[in-house]
């Protein structure tokens, strides 16, 4: 019986720890890390094992401090929308820094590229190939370019299926996850197509996020006034009666 009170002792203590404010506020050098990462995107910050380990611990502990709010009155739900919104934006960033996948493909007309490539020496395997049906560089009069149109087609042989879209700088195409934009051109090639593609899951921890950030702080700032004010006019009512 006293070891099992032990053990609940401890996990107590855990938990109490998970769900400090002191612990919150150790996790604060993630914003400092994050500035970094962004006026220096060379360090590679958001996929270092520190800073996702940190960001993990920072889920954790926002996660935990819902949790033991869970119990309280209709008016901390606000606070707690607010706290499950900011764990799914933290977690679609770490979804982000961990399946993110982006690359550039080159493609003349008529070829077909299975690859994208990272760097120069570096490539991965797409799960459908990439074909440029014809490619067209729109001019203004003062021989400006105007518009770059990619005409491709997804070749995909697991699905059985064949995708074709016009591709512009403001027109991506989407295809089960993956995003093609239009990215560049070469003048000595007019018929070449500098493509970029990209496939990030974050978006669907993040818009949600934003939606359920967006209702907490309706209900923390408008909602909640209203609720906590009821009781109070109602006992004003109540001294105010005579005998």
């Amino acid at each position: 019986m006293k070891k099992a009170l032990n053990v609940i002792g401890k996990e107590k203590s855990l938990f109490d720890f998970l769900s400090s404010v002191a612990l919150s506020l150790v996790l604060v050098p993630i914003l400092a890390a994050s500035v970094y990462g962004t006026l220096y995107p060379e360090a590679d910050v958001y996929h270092s094992w520190w800073f996702l380990f940190l960001l993990i611990v920072l889920c954790v502990n926002l996660s935990a401090c819902t949790f033991r709010r869970l119990s309280a009155k209709s008016r901390h739900w606000g606070t707690i929308a607010i706290h499950l919104a900011v764990v799914l934006i933290l977690l679609g960033g770490l979804a982000s820094a961990v399946t993110n996948k982006k690359g550039f493909v080159g493609v003349f007309e008529g070829e077909v590229k299975k690859f994208a490539f990272v760097t120069e020496t570096e490539m991965f395997p797409l799960p459908f190939a990439i074909r440029l049906d014809t490619f067209e560089t729109e001019f203004y009069g003062t021989g400006q370019v105007k518009e770059w149109r990619s005409h491709v087609s997804i070749l995909d042989s697991r699905n059985n299926e064949t995708i074709s879209q016009i591709i512009k700088v403001n027109t991506p195409l989407s295809y089960r996850g993956w995003t093609i934009y239009q990215a560049s051109y070469d003048e000595k090639y007019p018929h070449w197509s500098g493509l970029i593609v990209s496939k990030d899951v974050s978006m669907y921890f993040v818009w949600p996020g934003f939606v359920l950030l967006f209702l907490g702080l309706v209900f923390h700032f408008y909602v909640k006034p209203v609720l906590t004010s009821v009781p109070i006019v109602s006992q004003e009512k109540k001294k105010g009666r005579t005998p």
